[in-house]
C-alpha cells in the first residue's frame, strides 16, 4: 500500500510537471497565433493569391430569376 502511495505520488508530480509545460507551450502558441492573425491583411493576401472577383460566387435567394438560387418549393424553411 505504501508503495502504492508513493508510485501515485511521484506520477501526480510529473503530471503537473507536463500540465504546467502544456499551458507555457499553450501560450506561446497563441501568442504566435495573435500576431500573424494581426498581421494578415487584404494586401497580403492579394500577394498570396486571393482573388476578390466575386462575378462567379452565388447566393441563394428566393429570386428564381437568380443564377445559382435555391427555390422553396412548399416553404420548407
Amino acid at each position: 500500500m505504501v508503495n502504492s502511495l508513493v508510485f501515485d505520488a511521484v506520477t501526480k508530480q510529473r503530471n503537473d510537471r507536463e500540465i504546467l509545460r502544456l499551458t507555457a507551450e499553450i501560450g506561446l502558441l497563441e501568442n504566435a497565433y495573435f500576431k500573424k492573425n494581426s498581421e494578415i491583411n487584404i494586401d497580403m493576401a492579394r500577394s498570396l493569391g486571393f482573388k476578390d472577383d466575386f462575378s462567379k460566387v452565388h447566393f441563394s435567394s428566393e429570386n428564381t430569376r437568380m443564377t445559382g438560387n435555391v427555390s422553396l418549393l412548399d416553404n420548407e424553411i
